[in-house]
């Protein structure tokens, strides 16, 4: 017979702290120089996926982010913190599903050159990395592929193409993270698909092109950001959870069937509205999954309160299966 699998930890020291505490302390060590407010998203992200903040799972990213422009108005960029996931939390994630085997040694392709005004730069063309997980009982390789240096380094600005510091420092060691990432992603695909730190530092963000994953904006994320404060870290991790419409990698598309509201509004459902009829999408379905894990519970037990299981929660009961979920746990 199989044992049961391993139940986490439910609880982290360092979220029991009060909150301004907790802040006081990530501002001076964790997160110097950042805002208040991205910092209560980090923390609201740490508390919707059970990580300590104090290990630093992710990143407040400062990226020059694409604001599309309305009625002819061009398109600008506005820079702003962006809450990214870090390589050591793809690591946490592959960890906790008892399945990550390991990971080979990088392999590189040939050493070349490039000059940057007066700089010369000696970076690897490629880097490939492996990542082995057992599937049916058995190991698998899975490989990231050919990751290319020049594909992938971060720029010291938007007006030059010249690495920044920690690529020009680090050519190796930063490629390689970025094709260990890669391969993390593609051997565990259930965890989410958004691009770490390293990946995306020093790139301009394009909404449309990152997944529904947790890469969530930091301040000034949507126009009303000044009227509607994150105030609480409880606040907080729901926007990292996907929660909040309009928020990049935060929960399903809008629905686009042009359908009717009720009767008695006589027009169309809002944004706000649709939103919360849609289906989980594949990261808040994962985040069930795992604290039904937490709770010691089955599938089989959550649809004694939801008959047809997960796939049939919309938005709007996503708060309440997690209190279900806390409210009926067997640890």
């Amino acid at each position: 017979m199989k044992a049961a699998p391993a139940v986490l930890k439910t609880t982290i020291p360092s979220l029991e702290m009060k909150e301004d505490e907790l802040i006081r302390v990530l501002e001076s060590s964790i997160y110097p120089g950042a805002t208040l407010e991205s910092i209560k998203l980090a923390i609201g992200y740490c508390r919707a996926n059970s990580l300590d903040p104090m290990q630093k799972p992710v990143h407040i990213v400062p990226m020059s982010v694409k604001i599309k422009g309305h009625n002819g108005q061009p398109d600008r960029y506005e820079k702003r913190d962006v809450i990214m996931p870090g390589i050591g939390l793809y690591r946490t994630n592959a960890a906790r599903t008892d399945q990550y085997v390991g990971i080979d040694e990088a392999k590189f392709g040939p050493t070349a050159t490039i000059k940057f005004g007066d700089t010369s730069i000696d970076y690897p063309e490629w880097c490939s990395v492996v990542v082995h997980r057992q599937v049916s009982e058995l190991p698998r390789a899975f490989s990231s592929g050919k990751v290319y240096w020049l594909e992938t380094y971060a720029t010291a600005g938007n007006d030059t193409k010249a690495p920044n510091a920690m690529w020009k420092k680090r050519p190796f060691g930063q490629l390689e993270k970025c094709a260990e990432a890669m391969a993390l992603r593609r051997a565990f695909p259930e965890l989410g698909a958004a691009p770490t730190a390293d990946e995306l530092e020093g790139k301009t963000l394009e909404p449309e092109d990152l997944p529904s994953a947790p890469a969530i904006e930091g301040p000034r994320a949507r126009p009303d950001a000044a009227a509607h404060p994150v105030d609480s870290i409880e606040a907080a991790g729901r926007e990292a959870a996907g929660d909040a419409p309009g928020r990049v990698g935060g929960g399903a598309a809008g629905n686009n069937s042009g359908g009717q509201g009720p009767a008695t509004g006589g027009g169309p459902k809002s944004a706000t509205t649709r939103t919360s009829e849609e289906l989980l999408n594949d990261t808040k379905k994962s985040l069930i999954r795992r604290a039904l894990e937490r709770a010691a519970l089955s599938d089989l037990d959550l649809k004694t309160k939801y008959p047809d299981g997960i796939d049939s929660l919309t938005n709007s009961r996503f708060n309440e299966a997690q209190d279900w979920i806390k409210a009926n746990a067997k640890t």
